[in-house]
C-alpha cells in the first residue's frame, strides 16, 4: 500500500482535526471584520500576482493524486467508479473519439488546417495516454495550437467531482458544527437566511400526499418548483397564474389548493419545494424566454482564508425554456472587475464556429455588455463564502432581480469543463490555479490522512 504506516497516517489527520477545529471556533466570529472594500482590493491584488506566474500543472496533479491516494473511495459510488477508472475508461475513450470526430474533424480542418490524421492521433493520445477525456480537444479548442496537446492545466470533471474535490472540501473546518449539505436546499436555504443572504422565499413544502405551508406570502403570485435534492434543473417547474388567480396546466385548470395537492401527490420520495416565481432584471430579460438567467460565480478560500472570486458567467439554459429547441446550455464568461460579457457559446455545439456575439436563440446582444449591479452581484457570492466557509470551492448560482441579487444555490461540485470552454481558459492558468495548487500541496503533505 503506498503513502504512511498507519501511525503516521492517523497522526497528521489529528493533527489536521485539531486545527481545523480551532479555525472553525473563531472563523464565524471573525471573517464579518473584513469589509467588502478590502475583500475586492484582495480580489485584484491576488489577481494581478495571479496573472504574473507561470502555468501551474494542477490539472496532472490532480490526476495523479486522485489515482496515487485512491481518491476515487471518496466517490458516491466508489466501486463503480473503481471498476470505470481501471476497466471502462479505455472503451469510454474510443467511443467518445468516434462520435466527436466524425462532427468536427472536417470544420477544423477548413478553418484551422490540422490533417484529419493528426486530429485522430491527439484524440488517442488524450483518451489512451494521457488518460483525459478526448473531447476536450475539441471543447478546449486545442486545435488552435499546433503540436502535442498539453492538458495540464485542465482539470477535468471526472476525477474533480468524483473524489478530489470531497477530498478538498474536508479540509476546511466546520464551521456550523456539522457541514451543511449544499445540496439539499432547505438546508442551505434556512442557514443562508439565518445570516441574511437574498434567497428565494419557500411557500410551502410538498411530500407524499402533505402540504406544509411556510409563508403564504410566498404563494400569491406565479410559482417555481423545484426538487429539495437534486442536481441542475431537473424537475423543476414554473406556474403562472391567470389573472382569475387560477393556474393553467394543459386543458386543466387549478387553483392553488389543487395544485398544491397534486404536486405532494406526485412528490412520494423526496419532498419539493414551492417558492415564489423570480423574474428576471430588465436589462437582462432579452437573453431570455420565460426562464431566469443565472450567473455562475466560482470561489475559492484564498490562503488569507478570505474567499476569492476566480471566475464569473452568465448562464441561459434551454431546458428550461419550453419554446426553445433543445436542451442545450449557453454563457459567456464575465470579467470578474468590470462585469463585461465576452464570447457566448453552448455545452453541446462544440465546433470552431459555435461562438456567437449574439444570443443565438434570443439575438440579444452579448459581447461588450455589462451586467448591471456586478459589484452586488460579485459581493454576494463573497458574503454566501464567508457563511459557508465549510466548503473549499464553491459554484453560486444568483439571478438578478428588479429587487436586486438573489442567491439561488451553491454547489459544492461545480463543473470544472464548460467553465474552462467558457473562459477559454484552463483553470491552471486562472486565478483559481495557485490557491488550488497551494489546496493540492496540503492535501498530497497529509497523503489522505484526514
Amino acid at each position: 500500500m503506498r503513502g504512511k504506516p498507519n501511525g503516521a497516517k492517523y497522526g497528521a489527520g489529528s493533527i489536521a482535526a485539531r486545527a481545523r477545529s480551532r479555525f472553525a471556533m473563531s472563523f464565524l466570529s471573525n471573517h464579518r471584520a473584513v469589509t467588502t472594500e478590502s475583500v475586492q482590493r484582495l480580489t485584484f491584488a491576488e489577481t494581478v500576482v495571479i496573472r504574473g506566474q507561470p502555468t501551474s500543472a494542477v490539472g496532472d496533479r490532480g490526476r495523479r493524486l486522485f489515482t496515487e491516494l485512491r481518491l476515487w473511495r471518496r466517490a458516491n459510488h466508489p466501486r463503480s467508479e473503481r471498476f470505470y477508472w481501471h476497466a471502462l475508461k479505455p472503451i469510454a475513450a474510443a467511443a467518445l473519439i468516434l462520435w466527436f470526430a466524425p462532427r468536427y474533424a472536417l470544420a477544423v480542418r477548413r478553418r484551422f488546417g490540422v490533417p484529419v490524421s493528426e486530429q485522430i492521433a491527439a484524440l488517442c493520445r488524450l483518451g489512451f495516454i494521457e488518460w483525459v477525456n478526448p473531447r476536450c480537444y475539441y471543447f478546449h479548442e486545442h486545435y488552435r495550437r499546433r503540436g502535442t496537446v498539453d492538458c495540464s492545466a485542465y482539470v477535468m470533471r471526472h476525477e474533480f467531482k468524483e473524489g478530489l474535490l470531497r477530498s478538498l472540501h474536508k479540509l476546511r473546518p466546520r464551521v456550523h458544527g456539522k457541514r451543511v449539505n449544499l445540496g439539499h436546499k432547505l438546508a442551505f436555504a434556512e442557514t443562508a437566511d439565518r445570516f441574511g443572504l437574498p434567497t428565494p422565499k419557500i411557500g410551502a413544502i410538498v411530500q407524499g400526499g402533505r402540504v406544509t405551508i411556510r409563508d403564504r406570502a410566498a404563494l400569491t403570485g406565479d410559482l417555481f418548483v423545484k426538487p429539495e435534492q437534486g442536481r441542475g434543473a431537473v424537475g423543476a417547474e414554473a406556474f403562472r397564474r391567470r389573472a382569475d388567480g387560477k393556474f393553467a396546466i394543459g386543458d386543466d385548470t387549478f387553483a392553488l389548493s389543487d395544485l398544491l395537492q397534486s404536486l405532494a401527490t406526485g412528490a412520494r420520495r423526496r419532498p419539493k419545494l414551492v417558492q415564489t416565481l423570480l423574474r428576471n432584471h430588465p436589462q437582462l430579460a432579452d437573453l431570455a424566454g420565460t426562464a431566469l438567467v443565472t450567473i455562475r460565480i466560482i470561489t475559492v478560500m484564498s490562503t488569507e482564508e478570505q474567499p476569492l472570486v476566480t471566475h464569473a458567467m452568465l448562464r441561459t439554459i434551454s431546458k428550461l425554456e419550453p419554446d426553445w429547441p433543445g436542451g442545450e446550455e449557453f454563457a459567456a464568461p464575465i470579467d470578474i472587475m468590470s462585469g463585461r460579457l465576452g464570447l457566448m457559446c453552448g455545452d453541446t455545439a462544440i465546433g470552431p464556429q459555435h461562438w456567437y456575439q449574439r444570443h443565438p436563440v434570443t439575438g440579444a446582444a452579448v459581447t461588450g455588455r455589462i451586467v448591471p449591479q456586478w459589484p452586488a452581484i460579485r459581493e454576494l457570492a463573497i458574503r454566501a463564502h464567508r457563511v459557508f466557509a465549510d466548503r473549499m470551492i464553491v459554484g453560486w448560482d444568483i439571478a438578478l432581480t428588479p429587487e436586486g441579487p438573489v442567491l439561488l444555490e451553491g454547489n459544492s461540485y461545480p463543473d470544472t469543463e464548460f467553465l474552462q470552454r467558457v473562459h477559454r481558459q484552463a483553470i491552471g492558468d486562472s486565478p483559481l490555479g495557485p490557491p488550488l495548487a497551494h489546496q493540492l500541496g496540503r492535501l498530497e503533505a497529509l497523503r489522505g490522512g484526514f
